[in-house]
């Protein structure tokens, strides 16, 4: 799951932002208490609360939601590489493989 969400986050348009501040130990944080926040569903309790706000939060505070961007100023261009992106594929240990073009 973590993988899953970490991929992610670096495919949102607020990730070239996110590594020009090179704060990963705080994305990093993001990812697992939105992970842990999830797993919490359906337990109504204080920490599961407090978990969803805080991942809120720090969705705000990293631009990961379209008025997170807009309030921080963050413009979006066109992205040359997203194909290339949407093709890759992700290994289990998070090394990164670029799928291959049978036809090439």
């Amino acid at each position: 799951m973590e993988m899953r969400k970490w991929s992610w986050v670096w495919r949102t348009p607020a990730a070239a932002e996110l590594i020009k501040l090179d704060i990963g130990p705080i994305v990093a944080r993001y990812v697992r208490i939105s992970i842990a926040a999830e797993n919490m569903i359906g337990k109504l309790s204080m920490a599961q609360s407090n978990l969803v706000s805080e991942a809120r939060q720090l969705e705000g505070q990293l631009g990961l939601t379209p008025s997170a961007m807009l309030r921080l100023n963050w413009e979006t261009a066109h992205d040359e590489l997203s194909d290339w992106r949407r093709d890759e594929v992700v290994v289990e240990r998070g090394h990164r493989v670029a799928a291959v073009d049978e036809a090439v």
